[in-house]
């Protein structure tokens, strides 16, 4: 519940000046949130996780789509599969964490994980 409520503070402060603001303040609730939790919901002691995640996989994307995406591919499902795929070789990490790793690794010209195959 306290990832929930984290986006429904940002949502109700949110002024409708710019979508980008918007979707920023919607990740930035979500960054603290442990990759290992990300990449398998099932383990947030809370259990909050689970209904709450589509929400969180939606901001992710919104929010590399604003700033840059991975590839030149930038679905839904593909951007959460390279943040999934950082969070696995990072699992003490947060989503912020391996969100800007990512951007790192683009930057430096470092191969960037492996995502798993959507749609397959």
């Amino acid at each position: 519940m306290r990832f929930a409520t984290a986006l429904l503070v940002l949502t109700a402060f949110a002024t409708p000046v710019a979508a980008q603001e918007v979707t920023a303040a919607t990740f930035n609730g979500y960054r603290q949130i442990p990759c290992k939790v990300y990449v398998n919901p099932k383990s947030d002691p809370t259990g909050d996780i689970v209904d709450i995640l589509p929400e969180i996989r939606s901001s992710v994307r919104s929010y590399v789509i604003e700033h840059g995406a991975f590839d030149s591919y930038p679905s839904e499902c593909n951007v959460n599969a390279y943040v999934e795929a950082e969070c696995r070789l990072t699992p003490r990490a947060s989503i912020g964490s391996a969100v800007d790793s990512l951007y790192a690794k683009m930057r430096t010209g470092k191969p960037l994980p492996r995502p798993h195959v959507c749609g397959a």
